[in-house]
């Protein structure tokens, strides 16, 4: 696991807590499990998708390029249309 994920998941499972604690509310054992639960899922899933999501753009990090993606088109060369070349081998169109 990533140590970014493990810190995020830490500090949103020690909110009931710290509310807990602070408040002095009364929270049952199900009332927890289920906000850890929900905690944990909804965390680790943007977790994954902002971490498997690519970007178009090339990314550049600190002069290293990180990404790239290549775009094929269609690459046409010029028509030689009324050029002519002189003695000295110079062309002008």
């Amino acid at each position: 696991m990533d140590t970014s994920l493990i810190i995020l998941l830490s500090g949103s499972l020690l909110i009931p807590v710290i509310a807990k604690y602070f408040f002095h509310t009364t929270f049952t054992l199900q009332e927890m499990i289920i906000q850890f639960v929900v905690v944990i899922l909804v965390v680790t899933s943007v977790w994954n998708i902002g971490k498997w999501s690519q970007t178009d753009d090339t990314e550049i990090w600190n002069g290293v390029i990180t990404s790239k993606h290549r775009d094929h088109g269609t690459y046409e060369e010029a028509e030689d249309c009324n050029c002519t070349t002189d003695s000295k081998g110079n062309r002008s169109c």
